[in-house]
């Protein structure tokens, strides 16, 4: 039998994304996030494992979960053992639910690489999804950025809620590919329905899933739809009888196959031909409302944000160059932890401005402390590599560090002591000796 003819065959299918969604940073702060929110989010859920032999919960964000091995190591442990088991999946491969639009691309491909080294180090197991059912739009650059490092999907609910519509152009597809500016392609789910939606009948028979699947069948579309079924912002456990409809689904013989899921499931099951078969999108996923006045709250959190990314690539070259030339070794954990706290406040409900005053304390706190543990790399790695450099001169050596890739004309402040000339006059000298404008 041939593939398509298999596939024509067989039952369409509804891939049941059940999730606990947490804002690490809301009406809330971190802190009651990891008092409360995390520790009663494990114990509800091994309630219901204990419960229900099928059951399995999504939760996504590394920090989270390093919050939770920080502060409860007991339930942790239980974590693990439930991510072990294949009950308990780590979705998304970053380690904040990340605001997609203000943080630079470095931050974006950041997230990513401390994200998913994190998970697989401390629970075993890192999705390789993009699970951002929160977040306040999405740029364009997100697919390309997605799929250069090696990301299978990405899934959101935000588009729409209900019958309204949040996106400023609409929801392009349930199901389809997204095209990023340099051609790249990512499997994207675009309309789960809500993540607090909870079922109350069988998804197996639902007459309304049936006439989606039977549309895709007009339109010559794979047969596969995801829906979230769950509860957010504050985390916890689905109620037990929702979860008990989702396993008389599973178990069902209706004209639906209904899979209880990781996040990530219908792409790694997306076979090469049915990619072929999908709808693509070539553009932005924008919000029409839900932004509105996101993008220009608490400015000078973005600013001190930004500060912090661009000393961040200046701190890492300045090491690498201090480092290759054996003039001082790179503080390698210096550089992560500030970048971990960078990361950390590029949640979508945290960066973007939309938190209570209380959590901005935080934020601002560790935004600090990054620029400062950035700016002393930076002196250091500098001053390391200014000290191989034959700096003699007839007047006052004065190094200056160019940390872009290119070649750069912009206004230099320093500050001197009093300068011992006649007059109090300056002049400045470049290398070959011509003076440069002062």
């Amino acid at each position: 039998m041939l593939p398509a003819q298999r596939e024509m065959e067989r039952r369409p299918r509804l891939y049941v994304v059940a999730l606990s969604h947490l804002d690490t940073q809301w009406r809330w702060t971190v802190r009651e996030t990891a008092e409360s929110f995390l520790p009663r989010t494990v114990r509800e859920n091994e309630d219901r494992f204990r419960r229900f032999p099928n059951y399995l919960l999504n939760f996504e964000g590394a920090y989270r979960y390093r919050l939770l091995e920080e502060c409860h190591p007991e339930l942790f442990a239980a974590l693990r053992r439930r991510v072990a088991e294949g009950r308990w999946f780590p979705s998304g491969a970053a380690w904040e639910a990340f605001d997609t639009n203000l943080p630079a691309p470095e931050s974006i491909v950041r997230q990513i690489l401390y994200g998913t080294r994190y998970l697989e180090a401390a629970v075993g197991k890192a999705g390789r999804d993009l699970f951002l059912p929160d977040c306040f739009g999405f740029s364009q650059a997100l697919p390309t950025l997605a799929a250069h490092c090696g990301i299978l999907g990405f899934s959101t609910q935000k588009l729409r809620r209900g019958a309204e519509m949040r996106s400023a152009f609409g929801v392009p597809f349930p199901f389809g590919l997204w095209a990023g500016p340099d051609g790249s392609t990512l499997a994207a789910v675009l309309d789960p329905g809500e993540y607090g939606a909870q079922a109350t009948s069988d998804l197996a028979t639902d007459p309304q899933w049936a006439e989606r699947f039977r549309d895709l069948a007009a339109r010559e579309r794979p047969d596969s739809l995801v829906t979230f079924q769950g509860l957010g912002d504050k985390g916890g456990a689905i109620p037990p009888a929702t979860i008990e409809w989702l396993e008389r689904a599973r178990a069902s013989a209706g004209p639906i196959d209904v899979r209880l899921a990781d996040s990530e499931q219908i792409f790694r099951e997306l076979s090469g031909g049915e990619r072929g078969r999908l709808p693509v999108h070539d553009g932005e996923l924008l919000l029409r409302l839900h932004a509105t006045g996101c993008y220009s709250s608490r400015s000078q959190l973005k600013r001190w944000h930004r500060q912090a990314e661009q000393l961040a690539h200046a701190a890492e070259r300045a090491a690498a160059i201090a480092h290759s030339l054996g003039a001082r070794p790179a503080d390698r954990e210096r550089l992560r932890a500030a970048w971990l706290r960078i990361l950390a406040h590029e949640m979508h409900d945290d960066l973007t401005g939309t938190s209570l005053v209380e959590a901005y304390r935080y934020s601002a706190q560790d935004l600090a402390l990054s620029r400062n543990e950035l700016c002393q790399e930076l002196a250091e790695a500098v001053g390391a590599v200014a000290a191989t450099l034959d700096t003699t001169t007839a007047g006052t050596p004065l190094v200056v560090f160019n940390a872009l890739g290119c070649d750069r004309h912009d206004l230099v402040e320093v500050e001197l002591a009093e300068p011992q000339t006649p007059n109090g006059q300056l002049a400045v000298f470049d290398p070959e000796g011509r003076q440069v404008p002062s």
